[in-house]
């Protein structure tokens, strides 16, 4: 009983997340109806968002929380369960999971991951682009947010703290 009710969940829970995202999306959407954010801030945050990326090279960078993110993405875009695979037996040229584990970190950054991955491949830069725009809108939030709230001309400057 208890294998199947951990099967249904790694079955469910990337679908679920993804799903509850986008409601959560389109209710912030409605809670701000004319909320728009304006061309130069979000120039601006792509021009920090580019130099941020530059000054960083995409390689792989050995963290538990990576390995675990990326392992499950992984298995989000070969196998469609959002499980952290620890254990893979190598047989008929492709990878076969033996231990599948609940995972212990949030599923956004995986689905999102996966999702990339789904258009172009396992790539190592697939969690980069990701990043990217995750980034980007950060950022561009952040500007828009200090040139309504803070005093004229100082909105620039709040990004540079950042």
């Amino acid at each position: 009983m208890h294998a199947k009710l951990v099967d249904i969940f790694l079955t469910f829970a990337a679908p679920l997340t993804l799903l509850a995202f986008l409601a959560w999306g389109h209710a912030v959407y409605r809670a701000f109806p004319g909320a728009k954010i304006s061309r130069g801030n979000l120039l601006l945050a792509l021009g920090a968002t580019v130099l941020f990326f530059l000054s960083t090279s995409i390689d792989f960078k050995v963290l538990s929380d990576e390995t675990n993110l990326l392992s499950v993405a992984n298995m989000l875009t070969l196998f469609g369960k959002a499980s952290n695979t620890e254990m893979w037996l190598y047989y008929y040229h492709s990878f076969h999971p033996i231990d599948l584990q609940i995972p212990t970190r949030p599923l956004l950054f995986p689905i999102f991951t996966a999702l990339v991955q789904m258009v172009v491949g396992l790539k190592a830069w697939s969690p980069f682009v990701v990043n990217f725009f995750c980034t980007l809108a950060l950022f561009a939030l952040a500007l828009d947010w200090a040139q309504k709230r803070l005093p004229t001309g100082l909105h620039p400057v709040w990004l540079t703290a950042m």
